[in-house]
């Protein structure tokens, strides 16, 4: 693996598919980076099936069922020696604020989702060029919406 020094890669993300465990198993004994699972743990129940097959877990806050969830994910994941992250894929900028409050609690973070998307709704999270996150003040979250942008899309109501 001196690619991986090389290039300094820190971390493999779910190398194989979420069901090849017999494959999980056999990269995880040879791996000399950490291995996080994504697809392999995205509930709470999920998070004990890691040990022994990954280092740590990658938690979706859009995937897991929420803020409370993925707290108990965190607890559950430290208890089992399992290290922390937490992902985004195209989360907003109210889907990256709250996954900055969790920065305490991480060890290692994704959350440049927003920066990816040609338009937005609300603001408060910026992020500068080096990476440097500001959190806005405020309430909650501390997003602020734009109503007028808001209206732009369209939303319908479903009931669950």
């Amino acid at each position: 693996y001196p690619l991986f020094k090389k290039y300094n890669i820190e971390l493999l993300e779910q190398p194989l598919h979420k069901t090849d465990i017999n494959g999980m198993n056999a990269i995880k004994q040879i791996s000399t980076i950490d291995l996080f699972a994504d697809e392999f743990c995205v509930v709470e129940k999920d998070v004990s099936r890691c040990v022994n097959l990954f280092d740590g877990i990658n938690i979706k806050l859009t995937k897991c069922g929420g803020i409370t969830p993925a707290l108990r994910m965190i607890q559950a994941a430290k208890q089992l020696n399992l290290k922390v992250m937490m992902g985004s894929m195209n989360e907003s900028s109210i889907g990256t604020a709250a996954i900055a409050h969790f920065l305490p609690l991480l060890d290692k973070v994704d959350m440049d989702g927003f920066l990816l998307l040609r338009e937005t709704f609300a603001n408060g999270i910026e992020m500068d060029k080096n990476a440097i996150c500001q959190l806005p003040n405020g309430w909650g979250l501390g997003v602020q919406v734009d109503l007028h942008e808001l209206s732009k899309y369209k939303i319908t109501e479903f009931e669950v």
